[in-house]
């Protein structure tokens, strides 16, 4: 804001915009984050593990998916049930 860069207080420029200070700090601060493109987490690794400690590809895995999917049952199925599928194979 203008004003707030040309020193007037920020209680009073706020008082009169009837806005709240919090929601000033926010956007600035949401601005800033969207501005450095700051990536979280850790990186994705590309297989899971099954019950008997294997690793299992995610291509694998997506092929499964799919697979299951194309059935005419499957075509109904929603993630809890295509995850019950999956560790039945």
């Amino acid at each position: 804001m203008v004003w707030i860069n040309k020193g007037y207080p920020i209680k009073r420029i706020f008082s009169i915009l009837k806005i709240n200070r919090s929601t000033y700090y926010e956007r600035e601060n949401r601005k800033e984050k969207t501005e450095s493109n700051v990536k979280r987490g850790r990186k994705i690794p590309g297989f899971s593990w099954d019950k008997n400690k294997k690793q299992i590809s995610d291509e694998i895995i997506k092929d499964n998916i799919k697979e299951i999917k194309s059935t005419d049952y499957g075509k109904f199925y929603g993630y809890k049930k295509v995850a019950a599928a999956l560790r039945k194979e």
